[in-house]
């Protein structure tokens, strides 16, 4: 097969090699290995690292998908979180069994394989979380997870005329805090599935909940997720009630560390950047949720700034090849010059950077990192000549291109076709259990 080597952000050259993968990680890579093992054949395919996928909502980007694409919302800051995407959780949480969540969830693991995503680091919302765990780990699928622990107990709505309900309510913040340490006990010596401790946007937790999530994350060596100025309305609560950005929010109360990833954060000033530069957290830009939300994410700016960045697609499609195309087209556009933002820096940020992240050997191809590795298939005449291998995978790449999909050293995607799920079988299911939340929607006026 063929592969390239890579410095950085810059793809040196390109060499045909083995790759010999054992328990997990990648034991050497050369040409001609001799070793008594099942073989792939990797004839004209080039062999690159796994997609890390820095900010999934799995269920969001499912229940919501499509809806809110193309309408005014004006009135809310052109951010469909609080009239859709946020009612359409809240409605499938509240009326489905763990089944009927289970396929949706299914089908957004089953597009995320699909396209060449082999980690993903997810935020859910409420009792999806332990669903959502024990399917990544029935399929084999890489995953850092993290609860929204908010001091409320729905996600935050707005109704037709933009009134927004977003005060914060009486929970037990004990109770929950205690029952996302749970979930971190329990995986902490799973080879493949991690759960993180996680807090939901700023406008949605008390100071003192920030404060309990961000010890326990501290005692307990836990990456902590948080989405970070999402939208406009989160600035605008934070500065009524704090006089503070969401950063100078979290800042205050000791929740931005190393370990820290931040979600989103379209909407983040300098002087935000100059506060998580400075405590050293990982910046995740969810560009596509942008430009839907019609506003560029500031991801040269976070690359200027010298802040580790990585890219999620945040409430929109899981797919991560969809997520590198727009992520470099955007970038050309945040200050009008083309070379402002190349197709290695967003191979970068989906790869080696989502390693550094969470502090895991992903995302490389290298000797000792994890056997996560996607073979893509050059026979599509649409890839020749074939010279620049990383252009070739940001801007021509499509999903049907990739042909095997090795997470941990095991199959899950090969000829094509994803292992480890029935296609129509969860397609048929997750129709099913849609139908149900749309009705809802009719009936309560959310549609």
């Amino acid at each position: 097969m063929l592969t390239f080597f890579n410095d950085g952000y810059n793809a040196i050259k390109i060499q045909e090699t083995d790759i010999l993968i054992k328990n997990g990680l990648i034991a050497q890579i050369d040409k001609n290995i001799e070793d008594s093992c099942k073989t792939i054949d990797g004839t004209g395919k080039l062999a690159v690292p796994g997609l890390v996928n820095s900010r999934s909502r799995s269920l969001a980007s499912k229940v919501s998908k499509s809806i809110a694409e193309d309408v005014n919302l004006d009135k809310y800051g052109n951010s469909p979180l609080y009239t859709m995407v946020n009612p359409f959780l809240n409605i499938s949480l509240d009326i489905l069994n763990d089944e009927e969540l289970k396929s949706i969830l299914e089908i957004a693991l089953y597009e995320a394989i699909d396209s060449g995503t082999t980690t993903l680091l997810e935020q859910c919302v409420g009792r999806e979380l332990p669903l959502y765990l024990e399917l990544c780990e029935e399929y084999g699928l890489r995953t850092f997870a993290a609860p929204m622990l908010m001091s409320r107990k729905s996600l935050p709505e707005a109704d037709a005329w933009g009134n927004f309900d977003l005060c914060l309510q009486e929970v037990d913040e004990q109770g929950i805090v205690d029952w996302n340490c749970s979930l971190v006990e329990k995986y902490k010596n799973n080879e493949i599935v991690k759960a993180s401790m996680g807090l939901g946007s700023v406008d949605t937790i008390s100071e003192s909940l920030i404060a309990k999530v961000a010890k326990n994350a501290f005692e307990s060596n836990s990456i902590l997720m948080i989405p970070a100025n999402e939208t406009l309305r989160e600035r605008e609560i934070c500065q009524e009630r704090y006089g503070l950005s969401p950063i100078e929010v979290l800042h205050k109360n000791h929740a931005l560390s190393r370990k820290t990833l931040l979600g989103g954060l379209i909407y983040t000033t300098k002087e935000d950047r100059r506060i998580i530069k400075s405590m050293s957290s990982q910046a995740v830009v969810c560009q596509y949720q942008g430009m839907l939300d019609a506003v560029l994410s500031p991801f040269i700016d976070f690359l200027i700034d010298d802040i580790n960045t990585t890219i999620g697609t945040g409430r929109c499609s899981i797919n991560m090849l969809e997520q590198l195309r727009m992520s470099a087209i955007a970038g050309k556009l945040q200050f009008g010059k083309r070379y402002q933002m190349r197709a290695s820096d967003a191979f970068y940020a989906s790869t080696e950077a989502g390693g550094r992240a969470v502090d895991m050997k992903i995302g490389r191809l290298e000797e000792d990192c994890k056997a996560d590795i996607l073979l893509v298939d050059l026979s599509n005449p649409s890839f020749h000549p074939f010279a620049l291998p990383v252009r070739e995978l940001i801007y021509n790449t499509k999903t049907s291109d990739i042909s095997e999909v090795i997470i941990n050293g095991k199959l899950l995607k090969q000829g094509g076709k994803v292992l480890v799920a029935d296609k129509k079988d969860i397609v048929m299911r997750s129709e099913k259990a849609m139908e149900k939340v749309w009705q809802r929607a009719r009936d309560i006026g959310v549609l």
